[in-house]
């Protein structure tokens, strides 16, 4: 399919060649008629390759539209980029672009003292899709810097930049924007009127709030304001029907609107390090939100609705001061879709839970607790195939084979027990009697002054690492019987 799109536009091409070279005619005045010819194409690919794939595959639909659209609009005969990286340029080096034997579609001078973009300087590069000026010292760019190109993908990041240009003359080709680490404090929405942007880079900036970005509301798919001094996420988003991933991390935000996202088909939030409190109302993506990022705020309140979060798979809380496991999770809906769970860094020192939740959890991430016991989730917790309960303290902890809620030992696959105070192997007897599916078993930087036989008769297990213990002998080889002993002793680590 790929190939025919090539030769369909590639068609279109020549047939646009050949007109001008027997009319007389610039290519220029044909190349907007060429640019809507080859988007109509990509369209059309678009919706072929839609027709193949599950109706729920959103996501994939657009990321698909944006590979095959990309495959269209690079369609360029002996097209190469222009590199010109590090070498203290003040101004974009048009003349020296023009003295190259190749068309150029990518424009690279990033690491340059580069000040602004003037009037025309992209004119006479019609083939110019990629304009990339990261870390210079712009500060200006004239509205019609990219005129007579298709630009793309325009990335300004760490500049002098104070306003978002005007980028209206690109507007039908033009999809990726990156401002990010500049000194916009502002966007007006008229700048970006008649703009389809996909993505949307305007972090490390001085934004005190969420701009207002209504005009690309249709087109919008990530958008990215890291690093920024936003305090509330109102209802700015709302109804952005393509938007899937909202990046908000390391701002100063206390509050969320329950309907920030609402008419939306988020499946990303990271809004790690900011000041939230309340785990977020988050009902109106339930039914599309994937992955939630909370790590680093001081979360204490799990009274929201959870009961409309029917999608989350992945849930990070790392770092967030907690005291206690938050019950909540498995109380709700959430427990019956989670799949993953981090919680390090956290002060937790017990979990004991017999709620029906938590059920589907495959992977949990508890280092760096004040844990002093294993886990206990009743008759939950069968599908879970890893766990990590490094830096805990289980110096006085002894697993009893049969203890209720411990049953899911025999469905890990990986157990990572480093730094936890372990002086003896008696101590996990519970591991070393049910752990029949463990491949790998983490005891590094422990106590255990000697290795336990049974270690060795695991039948699954193939990576044992005992790395800084106190060991000074390795079992006798007659007592390493299994099967797996050669790959074990392979990797084992002293």
């Amino acid at each position: 399919m790929i190939d025919a799109v090539r030769s369909s536009s590639s068609t279109v091409q020549r047939v646009l060649h050949a007109s001008t070279r027997s009319s007389d005619v610039n290519m220029a005045v044909y190349r907007p008629v060429l640019a809507v010819v080859q988007r109509h194409i990509a369209c059309l690919a678009c919706h072929a390759v839609r027709s193949m794939l599950p109706t729920h595959g959103t996501c994939w639909h657009l990321q698909t539209t944006f590979v095959v659209a990309m495959v269209v609009m690079r369609v360029h005969v002996s097209a190469d980029p222009y590199e010109r990286v590090g070498m203290s340029l003040t101004a974009v080096p048009v003349t020296d672009m023009q003295s190259q034997p190749y068309t150029i579609d990518v424009v690279d001078l990033h690491e340059n003292d580069i000040t602004g973009l003037p009037d025309g300087t992209f004119s006479t590069f019609p083939d110019v899709t990629d304009v990339l000026l990261t870390n210079n010292q712009v500060s200006t760019v004239h509205a019609n810097a990219l005129c007579g190109t298709v630009t793309f993908k325009l990335q300004l990041n760490y500049n002098l930049m104070t306003s978002f240009p005007d980028l209206s003359c690109v507007a039908p080709t033009l999809r990726e924007v990156y401002l990010g680490w500049n000194l916009i404090c502002s966007v007006s929405p008229t700048v970006l009127q008649g703009l389809s942007l996909e993505y949307l880079k305007l972090a490390g900036n001085c934004l005190a709030s969420i701009p207002d970005l209504s005009p690309i509301s249709h087109s919008l798919v990530t958008l990215d304001l890291d690093e920024n001094q936003i305090t509330h996420v109102g209802t700015e988003l709302e109804n952005f029907q393509n938007l899937l991933n909202v990046e908000l991390e390391y701002n100063q935000i206390q509050t969320i609107h329950p309907h920030a996202f609402n008419g939306t088909i988020l499946q990303l939030l990271r809004l790690r390090s900011n000041n939230l409190t309340p785990f977020p109302d988050l009902a109106d993506v339930g039914d599309t939100l994937f992955t939630l990022i909370l790590n680093e705020n001081p979360i204490t309140d799990f009274s929201a609705d959870l009961s409309q979060v029917t999608a989350l798979k992945t849930l990070e809380l790392k770092d967030c001061g907690m005291t206690s496991f938050p019950q909540e999770l498995c109380d709700s809906s959430v427990g019956y879709q989670l799949r993953r769970l981090y919680l390090q860094g956290n002060a937790i020192d017990n979990i004991d839970t017999t709620a029906d939740g938590c059920t589907e959890i495959s992977k949990m991430y508890f280092q760096e607790n004040q844990m002093t016991s294993f886990p206990l989730f009743g008759d939950q917790g069968t599908r879970l195939n890893e766990l990590d309960l490094s830096n805990s303290n289980f110096s006085d902890t002894v697993l009893v084979t049969g203890t209720p809620g411990l049953g899911y030992l025999s469905s890990l696959t990986i157990l990572l027990l480093r730094e936890t105070e372990l002086s003896d192997w008696a101590q996990i007897d519970a591991i070393l009697d049910t752990g029949t599916n463990l491949r790998t078993l983490d005891l590094g930087l422990n106590y255990l002054d000697s290795v336990d036989p049974r270690a060795f008769n695991l039948p699954e297990l193939n990576t044992l690492n005992l790395e800084s213990n106190q060991i000074t002998c390795l079992p006798t080889v007659s007592t390493l019987s299994n099967n797996n002993v050669c790959s074990i002793d392979y990797n084992l680590k002293l």
